[in-house]
């Protein structure tokens, strides 16, 4: 019988986007694992009064009672209710007995999948913390991918959480270099490690890349963004760039979760919504340029970002606005203080020929098996 990992992630398994959690789920079911992927689990109140796409795709996981893609197990929690910031959902009581009401029991089907005795019992999500005292394993393992305290719907029990976590797991890693501040003292040195975020460079190099029909209506040169289109996302930076470069059509692929209905009005920035993960590559092909025109914050300075090596490993030249984590990357981005940097920056990308195999080659040093290497290392 194989042994099992668990990941315990913010995101589902067939998430239109893949995060840190997908890639190591994939990683190690290579290696031989049997893999289970758990993500933020739903309630009543979701499934019949707040949907939305995302929300369907978790509902239809748990109805199922699970899914199998590529090999690795997701399953989505249902909840009579859930650690979130709501005024009563963010107490300590809901965050740390949530799991006890979920239907069907949360450890029972992990017990039935063969999941309650793990070689290594992974966090991405800290709501999950209750693991450490429920299941057997022999390793345990943080991943801190974002600063928690930065986005919006934080709360204190869940930085908490996190924190408790980190004392008692085996292992720490961290994807970027400022986000260890927030255990220093609490957490022996020793065993944190940064491991920044990657790319899947062969899924990249190697997907067939065909035409995307969406792309018929527009013409080069495109300026392509992957990723959710949040708080974070600086939505003046595009409409100015966009004024500003009327050749420059500028193409955003992802889902909305705020209101972007300034965006959409103009004649040259294109909304697709979320695409499927297997689409990227001819999306990312068959454009120009690609973009992180993102807010300087205290969530974005301790980001890095995965859509950098994802452009780069299709041969794009990227252009992105500047921040601590970024710059220490020392990649060949094109890195921009202020909206008339960011602008110069697409102009001049777009008016000289780029050497793609500089961008390639640094996608294929940054490849997932590479970071997975390192954290078996670790644990090893």
């Amino acid at each position: 019988m194989s042994e099992k990992v668990l990941i315990c992630a913010m995101n589902y398994l067939t998430c239109p986007f893949r995060v840190g959690s997908h890639h190591y789920a994939y990683g190690f079911k290579r290696l031989g694992y049997d893999v289970g992927m758990l993500s933020k689990p739903l309630t009543p109140w979701h499934v019949f009064f707040a949907k939305n796409r995302e929300r369907s795709d978790r509902y239809e996981i748990w109805r199922r009672g699970g899914i199998l893609q590529d090999g690795v197990w997701g399953y989505v929690p249902m909840s009579s209710f859930t650690p979130s910031h709501a005024p009563i959902m963010r107490g300590r009581w809901c965050m740390d007995h949530w799991y006890r009401f979920t239907c069907p029991n949360i450890l029972n089907v992990l017990k039935e999948r063969g999941f309650d005795r793990v070689k290594y019992l992974w966090f991405d999500n800290p709501a999950y913390g209750f693991l450490l005292d429920t299941l057997q394993y022999e390793k345990s393992v943080l991943r801190v991918a974002d600063n928690l305290k930065g986005f919006a719907a934080s709360w204190k029990h869940l930085v908490d959480r996190e924190q408790e976590i980190a004392r008692r797991a085996d292992r720490v890693i961290y994807t970027a270099g400022n986000l260890k501040a927030n255990f220093e003292g609490r957490v022996a040195p020793d065993k944190m490690t940064l491991v920044s975020n990657g790319v899947d460079f062969n899924y990249f190099d190697r997907a067939d890349k065909p035409f995307p029909e969406e792309f018929a209506g527009i013409p080069e040169p495109r300026a392509v963004y992957v990723g959710a289109i949040d708080s974070w996302f600086d939505q003046d930076l595009v409409l100015t760039a966009a004024r500003r470069l009327g050749r420059v059509n500028f193409v955003l692929i992802g889902l909305a979760r705020t209101d972007v209905s300034r965006l959409g009005g103009h004649k040259n920035i294109f909304l697709l919504g979320p695409k499927p993960y297997e689409r990227m590559p001819g999306f990312l092909a068959h454009s120009q340029l690609g973009i992180i025109p993102f807010l300087r914050n205290e969530l974005v300075e301790s980001v890095n970002p995965l859509k950098l090596y994802e452009y780069m490993a299709c041969g794009l030249p990227v252009v992105c606005t500047s921040w601590e984590e970024v710059r220490r990357l020392n990649s060949p981005a094109v890195l921009a203080d202020g909206a008339d940097e960011f602008i110069a920056g697409v102009d001049g990308v777009l008016r000289e020929p780029s050497d793609r195999q500089r961008y390639i080659d640094y996608a294929r040093r940054n490849d997932w098996d590479s970071r997975l290497r390192t954290v078996m290392e670790l644990l090893q």
